[in-house]
Parts: C-alpha cells; sequence; structure tokens
C-alpha cells in the first residue's frame, strides 16, 4: 500500500512548523522526489513512483536501516495514533 500523507500529519508526527514541512515538501516535489494530489481540501503527498533505481536504493536502505528504525520510531508512533486522518480512500492519489 502507498503511504500518502498531509502536512498536518506530517507537522504532528514531526513535531515541526507547518511552513518549514511545506517548503521542505515543495524541495522534494520540484526534485521529483515525491508528487502531491489535491483530494477535497487536503492535498495528499507520496513518493513518486517513477524514481530512478539508485533513487529507490537510497529511500530503501534510509528506511530499513537499524539506526533509522530507532530515530523515527517515535515520529512513526505519533503518526499511527494520529486520529483526524484525511479519508485517503476517497483519493486515487
Amino acid at each position: 500500500m502507498k503511504t500518502k500523507l498531509c502536512v498536518c500529519e506530517l507537522e504532528y508526527a514531526l513535531k515541526l512548523p507547518q511552513s518549514k514541512i511545506s517548503r521542505h515538501l515543495s524541495i522534494l516535489r520540484l526534485n521529483g522526489l515525491i508528487r502531491k494530489r489535491r483530494c477535497g481540501k487536503w492535498v495528499l503527498y507520496s513518493i513518486h513512483p517513477d524514481l530512478a533505481d539508485f533513487q529507490k536504493k537510497i529511500i530503501k536502505f534510509v528506511t530499513t536501516e537499524a539506526r533509522a528504525q530507532v530515530l523515527y520510531k517515535s515520529d512513526l508512533h505519533r503518526l499511527s495514533v494520529m486520529k483526524n486522518r484525511p479519508k485517503i480512500g476517497e483519493c486515487d492519489v
């Protein structure tokens, strides 16, 4: 299943201000690493499906490397327990 997130979810999970998250998402999108899709009032972001092989390998390494799992553990937990998720199933991102 693809992960689709809105800025509010990232803001909550990462404990960062909306402006910082939006700026970083904009940079990632301009460089073709993520894509965005409007879903009603939400803008959902996901990893771009047409990444180069080396980009996929970097993402896989960063997300599976043991130290990264420890670093991201609390962020992932906050994201998983967030109550106000958009109704992602209503949009095909």
